[in-house]
């Protein structure tokens, strides 16, 4: 029997290569979307109206299935020596996809008491529910097109910032865009692109061509990280890579332990 290391080992190198098919371009999209993985550094930094949206890890797979990192987008608390960020992504990922956990920045409110709402992914899988929806292809080719298959959103209530006293957080709740849902994810290689005046030699596109958030854009820069992101109404792209402080993604329900 092989012990946990070499185990350990050959789960890393499968999950690091690329299917095998003839002539095709298989593009790792981690590489891009947490290009920083071995170490959790803080790797891209993009503009929303001036406050920073950054990737990092920091703990992102605490309490997880899977190891996984954070996009922190905007309402950024600073402290001293550190910055809190209410409004976040977090992800977490494996061989075969990278899977959205939960969303709290999304403009949703509970339909009964009209507090804020975060959003809580799901996938069902052989029989069990399984924590965060298939969100992005790990391996996709490029200029291809794959379905996330069905995944389940739930709306949590959750507090807006640390002097919200009247939300339950961790609540599940009817919010909007809660419920079944489904995306198709077209990956497109750019090769160089100048984005917010900086220019970059390897970036990638996502795009969600169909189903839920159907024009919605993504662009990762290999080595960076996001450097831009589109809704067909909102273009936000990469600013300034400043990072004087440590980000901490605020975890609901402090500060007690996370029930979202």
């Amino acid at each position: 029997m092989k012990s946990p290391i070499v185990l350990i080992a050959l789960f890393t190198a499968l999950s690091a290569t690329a299917p095998q098919t003839a002539g095709a371009q298989w593009i790792d999209v981690l590489d891009y979307v947490f290009p920083n993985r071995p170490n959790g550094n803080t790797s891209s930094v993009i503009s929303n109206h001036g406050n920073p949206w950054r990737t990092f890890s920091n703990s992102g797979s605490v309490g997880e299935r899977l190891s996984g990192f954070y996009i922190t987008k905007g309402n950024v608390e600073f402290l001293p020596d550190r910055a809190h960020a209410y409004n976040f992504e977090q992800m977490i990922y494996d061989h075969s996809w990278i899977y959205l956990v939960r969303d709290t920045s999304w403009t949703s409110t509970c339909k009964d008491n009209g507090h804020v709402a975060g959003m809580l992914l799901f996938t069902y899988e052989n029989g069990q529910w399984l924590r965060g929806g298939r969100h992005f292809p790990r391996w996709i080719q490029n200029g291809h097109t794959k379905s996330t298959g069905s995944k389940y959103i739930q709306g949590v209530e959750r507090k807006d910032g640390p002097g919200d006293n009247g939300a339950q957080e961790g609540r599940w709740c009817n919010a909007h865009y809660s419920g079944w849902t489904s995306s198709d994810v077209r990956a497109d290689l750019l090769g160089g692109r100048t984005v917010g005046g900086t220019y970059f030699s390897d970036v990638l596109q996502l795009s969600i061509t169909g189903g839920s958030g159907n024009g919605d854009s993504w662009w990762f820069a290999r080595g960076t990280g996001l450097i831009k992101f589109g809704d067909g109404s909102i273009a936000e792209e990469h600013d300034d890579i400043v990072d004087p402080y440590e980000v901490i993604a605020r975890v609901p329900c402090w500060p007690n332990a996370p029930c979202m």
